[in-house]
């Protein structure tokens, strides 16, 4: 196992005398680099990791050290990546997709460049690696800033946020092995993944090894994973295929009822996102006729966009097409950068 910082190279048996120097730098994202070392190399039996807050007040919790071993060795076997692998780590490491890059390369020996993170993490990048994790919106500025330097990256892995239309037709003509993972900080991260090209390209997500779903009464998702404690209750509804693929809908908690029609934003937002790159979503606002009207908010300072993403309602159904567009100068966002949506609108709407 190897981690290099700063292009300095350190082995396994140097980790103990890495991190309170990590820990002592004036670089947060060092600092929570060498938080993670420090708290991994104890002798405490587990972690504590913060949720996102994305669908509700963020919170803490606690996963054992052997359940996190355990979901990486999934990790390395389901995208092959063995001892010495090249992999490339740049998400926050605060959070959970970021600790769980480095606990893989201490569990699975891999040779990792840890970088700060940034919307270009391979700008400077001059030799090939087996493996990255980004988020959708740093691999789009990727391809705008260097898509030339993707050559030197055999397999990427999305997750942090759905992947766009506009993006992935860009997607569809890179070489890369390209993949999107489904999980949160309750699973450890990914705990499935769909294939975005080549024989394998499906629409559907696909277990990890020990990992089954079921359904609940409101078609929401239920995971049983032999990593994990407990039996867990999602508020993602899915199409469920088998025990161990499903087609990802939407969160229940985003379900729009408009006059007993269900509508999924994901799905109408993933029509739009085609058309535009700002950020926007769709929303449900109380009607004393429909119960909930769908309305689309966008943030952006000129009126005229509101306009051209209209020109593009013919792609969608009469049911699902907005009643109503909010044009906001700034979003509402998480600390990872996702949106806050029912906090936006209220903000909007006073």
């Amino acid at each position: 196992m190897k981690l290099t910082i700063d292009k300095e190279s350190y082995g396994e048996h140097e980790l103990m005398d890495l991190f309170p120097a990590l820990i002592d730098s004036d670089q947060q994202w060092k600092q929570d680099v060498g938080i993670l070392l420090r708290d991994w190399l104890s002798d405490e039996p587990s972690l504590e990791v913060k949720t996102s807050g994305s669908t509700g007040t963020p919170k803490i919790i606690s996963h054992s050290k052997l359940a996190m071993g355990a979901s990486a060795e999934k990790t390395g076997q389901y995208f092959n990546l063995p001892k010495q692998s090249k992999v490339l780590s740049c998400l926050p490491y605060s959070f959970i997709a970021g600790k769980m890059m480095l606990i893989r390369a201490m569990v699975l020996g891999w040779d990792m460049i840890v970088q700060e993170p940034s919307l270009n993490p391979i700008q400077s990048l001059k030799a090939e690696i087996d493996f990255i994790t980004l988020t959708p919106h740093q691999l789009s500025h990727i391809l705008s800033k260097n898509r030339d330097k993707l050559k030197l990256v055999k397999k990427i892995l999305l997750g942090g946020s759905p992947v766009t239309a506009a993006l992935q037709k860009q997607i569809e003509s890179l070489d890369n092995e390209i993949y999107i993972g489904y999980g949160m900080t309750e699973t450890i991260t990914h705990i499935a993944v769909k294939h975005f090209k080549g024989p394998n390209a499906s629409s559907a997500y696909h277990a990890l090894s020990g990992v089954h779903f079921e359904q609940d009464e409101n078609d929401c998702l239920i995971i049983k994973a032999d990593h994990l404690p407990e039996i867990l209750h999602t508020t993602d509804m899915v199409n469920l295929l088998t025990e161990r693929s499903f087609e990802w809908l939407g969160r229940l908690d985003n379900v729009i009822n408009s006059g007993g029609i269900k509508l999924h934003p994901e799905e109408i937002e993933h029509k739009l996102s085609a058309f535009t790159d700002l950020p926007f979503f769709v929303h449900g606002v109380p009607d004393d006729v429909l119960g909930e009207r769908l309305e689309l908010f966008i943030e952006s300072d000129n009126e005229q966009d509101a306009g051209k993403l209209k020109q593009k309602y013919s792609i969608l159904n009469q049911k699902q097409k907005p009643k109503n567009i909010h044009i906001c100068s700034s979003f509402l966002y998480t600390s990872t950068g996702k949106i806050r949506r029912n906090e936006t609108v209220m903000q909007t709407l006073k």
